[in-house]
């Protein structure tokens, strides 16, 4: 695979109810910072699944090469009980921060350290102390990342340098936007 991470080629999805997501999909990640880019619900996520292999695609081919380290969007937390339930409202955004940055900073410090990280909106339940300690982790990793994030700011920050846009169920590269 030379030295791409991710190479997809003619990748679709669809639900199990026939419901389109993504559509012929070809594209590969290597090195660098790759942020996928679109409104919510055409597909980023998915996406994301499909490369940590949580999903199957549809129809096409995906290969990993290397090691991925995978946050999603959503973190586990206690069975069906959301934070709130588990630790009274006061402690949710301190819990969320926990939660966040120790789920993070596991990625980051797995053995062997991940070729890829996937992040999914990794800055949604963090204050501005834990975005800040999250950009900083993100500049000092060597690796590539794929990135989903509606904040231009971070993404800059992080000096994502490659955008994927992602409307239609069909992916194409655009240029990175200035901040």
């Amino acid at each position: 695979m030379s030295d791409a991470f991710v190479a997809c080629s003619n990748l679709s999805f669809s639900w199990p109810d026939d419901t389109p997501v993504l559509s012929d999909l070809s594209f590969t990640v290597t090195t660098g910072r790759t942020g996928p880019v679109a409104p919510n619900g055409a597909g980023k996520s998915t996406l994301l699944k499909l490369i940590a292999g949580e999903l199957r695609p549809r129809t096409g081919s995906l290969s990993v090469d290397g090691t991925l380290g995978y946050l999603p969007q959503s973190l586990p937390l206690a069975g069906d009980l959301v934070v709130s339930e588990v630790l009274g409202v006061d402690a949710v955004i301190r819990a969320l921060d926990a939660v966040e940055s120790a789920t993070l900073a596991c990625v980051l410090c797995a053995e062997p350290v991940p070729h890829l990280l996937l992040l999914d909106e990794p800055t949604n339940n963090l204050d501005l102390a834990g975005a800040g300690q999250l950009e900083s982790a993100l500049n000092s990793y060597q690796g590539a990342f794929m990135v989903i994030s509606h904040d231009e700011r971070f993404l800059a920050e992080i000096g994502v340098n490659r955008r994927l846009r992602l409307a239609d169920g069909t992916l194409t590269e655009t240029g990175v936007p200035e901040v």
